[in-house]
C-alpha cells in the first residue's frame, strides 16, 4: 500500500509585515496491510526560570508525540 501525505502551513509573521510565511511537505510511504507506520511527530522542550529577592528556580520539561497510521482492507 502506498500513502501520499501532503502538508501545507501558512502563517502571518510575528512582526505583522505583509509577507505571508508558507511551508509545505510531500512524502510517500509504503507499508503492508495491517501494519502500523510512524509518520512523524512533535518533540517539545520547554525551559522556565524564575528569580526573586530570596532565590530562584528553574524547570525543564520535554514531551514527545507520534502520529501512527494503519491501513486495513474493509470488506
Amino acid at each position: 500500500v502506498s500513502i501520499d501525505i501532503d502538508i501545507r502551513q501558512e502563517q502571518l509573521p510575528a512582526d505583522h509585515s505583509s509577507v505571508l510565511q508558507t511551508g509545505s511537505m510531500r512524502t510517500r510511504i509504503q507499508a503492508g496491510l495491517g501494519e502500523w507506520i510512524d509518520i512523524g511527530g512533535i518533540l517539545s522542550d520547554t525551559s522556565r526560570s524564575q528569580t526573586g529577592l530570596v532565590g530562584g528556580a528553574s524547570k525543564q520539561t520535554s514531551s514527545q508525540t507520534h502520529v501512527f497510521v494503519r491501513v486495513d482492507l474493509v470488506p
